[in-house]
C-alpha cells in the first residue's frame, strides 16, 4: 500500500511515515498495557467505593497530568482525589534520594 504521493513534499512524506509509525507504537502499547490499565482502574474504583482517597503525583509535565487526572475525578463525582504535586508539605515527606518514602 502506497502511503505517500508524488505531489507531497519530502517533509510531508516524512510526517506521514512518522505518524504511521507512531500509530503502530500506540497499537502495540494498547495491547501490551491493557491488562495493567484495567487492574489499576479496578484498584482506583475499589479505593473510591471504600471511601479511600486517590493521590496523584508527577514532575514537570507529569505533574500537570497528575493535576488534570485528579481534577477529572473530582469534577465527575464527589470523590476524594488530590495531586501531591501541589502540596509542598506532603512532597517534603518523600525523599527518593535517600530511599525514604512517605509513611502514613
Amino acid at each position: 500500500m502506497k502511503l505517500t504521493s508524488s505531489n507531497q513534499s519530502p517533509a510531508e512524506q516524512r510526517a506521514i511515515a512518522d505518524l504511521i509509525e507512531g500509530s503502530n507504537v500506540l497499537r502495540q502499547t494498547a495491547y501490551s498495557l491493557a491488562p495493567d490499565i484495567v487492574t489499576v482502574a479496578e484498584h482506583i474504583i475499589n479505593t473510591l467505593h471504600n471511601g479511600g482517597k486517590v493521590l496523584t503525583c508527577g514532575n514537570g509535565g507529569s505533574a500537570a497530568d497528575a493535576q488534570h487526572f485528579a481534577a477529572e475525578l473530582v469534577g465527575r463525582s464527589p470523590v476524594s482525589a488530590t495531586t501531591m504535586a501541589l502540596n509542598r508539605s506532603l512532597l517534603a515527606r518523600f525523599r527518593p534520594w535517600d530511599g525514604q518514602a512517605i509513611s502514613w
